[in-house]
């Protein structure tokens, strides 16, 4: 087996490869791993310095000097001397190795909510140098809490606004995906990641049968969005020598709308079993990441899948998680045709202006293909 980018043993500061270095070993054999892999957590968090933190506030302060709105901000006007070849390294580790990291000990309780916003987004213009529009609105950010104003049931909300469990999914069209971690709840939802070719490997050991079924274009996503309604194609697909993941759970099985439940194809009981068996692979191999606030954490969305505990927020602890979708064009990977669409859209469409959502909402109401994507 080839090495990793990253060996499971040393701490990540340490291991990080170069953006520039040659990289020869198997993406493959990178992006398999299972969470009893990672028995101290320094193997996939970057704990930045004193002076780490000192560049980004000197980062700031002279972006907020030039005048620019924050959605502008660049590895060109955010610069950072140390920790940017060190983001661009873990860019490459992102792709071609394991496939997730986080980046912790920024202290951004420091900063306003407005600053605090234009460090994660400087920071994260050295990961991808692209962010994609989230919903049909044109917003760029993710607001992930559970509103105290929502009156519907936690089983009828998306689970960006829910507190229930959520099963493991990717999100729809990006490429990485960026979290960062403003509070935590006072019991439990923890975040949950898995590896994509550790699950499709045990399951063509195992049950080949249903690897075929993820792999066949007959699957019906009721994603609804402005660009898509319904349309099959396969689950898991296997192309220029990646195996990347589509499981958009609640496209899958849940109706967009309960009343056109029967206008849409049931999934046969085939794909309700592979559907299962998925879902329990992906537990079987899962890690299970405690966040700390402020933490910043970068998942390649088409290799690992990820899943939430549920959680129960408290009078003054509430959880609330802010969310970018990112493209990194150098680095990112070759996508087959049917996913195509949907990457355009959320990155490259420019018919719908781009929202700066910044202020968090207690929604109280949602468009209804928001249960289809997370």
């Amino acid at each position: 087996m080839a090495p990793s980018a990253i060996s499971y043993g040393t701490s990540l500061e340490d291991s990080v490869v170069a953006e520039t270095s040659p990289y020869k070993s198997s993406h493959r054999n990178n992006l398999s791993w299972e969470g009893s892999d990672f028995t101290d957590e320094n193997t996939y968090v970057l704990h930045v310095s004193e002076n780490h933190r000192r560049e980004v506030r000197s980062a700031l302060h002279d972006f907020l000097d030039y005048g620019l709105d924050g959605d502008r901000v660049n590895p060109e006007n955010f610069v950072l001397p140390t920790l940017g070849p060190l983001l661009r390294g873990l860019a490459v580790e992102l792709h071609e190795g394991r496939g997730f990291f986080v980046i912790r000990g920024l202290d951004t309780r420091l900063y306003s909510d407005e600053d605090s916003l234009i460090v994660f987004l400087g920071i994260s213009s050295y990961i991808g140098n692209i962010r994609g529009k989230q919903i049909d609105d044109g917003s760029m950010l993710g607001h992930i809490h559970d509103p105290t104003s929502m009156e519907c049931a936690q089983s009828s909300r998306p689970i960006k606004y829910s507190n229930r469990y959520a099963e493991f999914h990717n999100d729809l069209g990006c490429d990485i995906l960026a979290m960062k971690t403003c509070s935590l709840a006072k019991v439990g939802g923890n975040q949950l990641y898995a590896s994509v070719v550790k699950i499709y490997d045990y399951m063509t050991t195992t049950r080949p049968d249903l690897a075929d079924e993820l792999l066949a274009p007959e699957w019906t996503f009721n994603i609804q969005r402005r660009w898509a309604a319904t349309e099959k194609r396969a689950v898991l697909f296997k192309h220029e020598g990646h195996i990347l993941s589509t499981m958009f759970y609640d496209a899958l099985v849940n109706p967009p709308d309960p009343s056109c439940a029967g206008e849409l194809p049931s999934l046969t009981p085939k794909q309700c079993e592979a559907i299962e068996y998925f879902q329990k692979i992906a537990s079987r191999y899962q890690l299970s990441m405690r966040n700390e606030p402020g933490d910043l954490t970068f998942v390649n969305n088409w290799a690992v899948v990820h899943a939430r505990e549920s959680f129960e927020d408290g009078p003054d602890q509430r959880r609330y998680l802010l969310r970018l979708w990112l493209r990194n064009e150098k680095l990112g990977w070759k996508l087959p045709k049917p996913l195509q669409v949907d990457n355009h859209m959320v990155f490259y469409d420019d018919s719908l202006p781009e929202k700066w959502n910044i202020d968090i909402a207690d929604h109280i109401k949602f468009m209804a293909y928001e249960r289809q994507i997370p």
